[in-house]
């Protein structure tokens, strides 16, 4: 006797099974790849930001002179204006860039920056960072 009943999964039903499957892997991986891009990105710009905080704070306290270069994908501290090599320097990585050169100085006891900006440029949109009055306070901004 011959039954009636189908077999299982037919190979179109298996092909578009596996489909499926690929395209949500697929889909998945993407979006924990975009959130590692974007963790390391706000990484990267809390560095920068924290060794800036350092420099106001000794340039407010001890009457010192810095100077923040900040072009393209490398952002760069200097002491003193005919200092050639940087305290410190910054390379950014994983597209992250900043959208427009930034210059600011820290000078001394009287160091009161207006507000100011940085914007970084990101593979998956913008991020800026406000320096608040007074320098120290910087607020990082959510991806446009």
């Amino acid at each position: 006797m011959k039954s009636s009943a189908r077999p299982g999964f037919t190979l179109l039903e298996m092909a578009l099974t596996l489909l499926v499957v690929a395209a949500i892997s697929l889909a998945t991986w993407k979006g924990f790849r975009l959130i590692s891009l974007e963790f390391h990105a706000r990484n990267q710009i809390q560095s920068v930001m924290a060794y800036y905080d350092r420099c106001y704070k000794r340039a407010y306290l001890n009457g010192e002179r810095f100077f923040m270069v900040a072009i393209s994908q490398q952002v760069n501290f200097y002491q003193d204006s005919t200092q050639s090599q940087p305290i410190k320097s910054f390379q950014l990585d994983d597209g992250l860039k900043l959208n427009r050169p930034s210059y600011l100085i820290l000078n001394g006891y009287q160091t009161q920056l207006p507000p100011s900006s940085l914007y970084f440029k990101h593979p998956e949109g913008h991020i800026r960072v406000t320096i608040q009055m007074g320098g120290s306070q910087y607020v990082i901004r959510e991806y446009d």
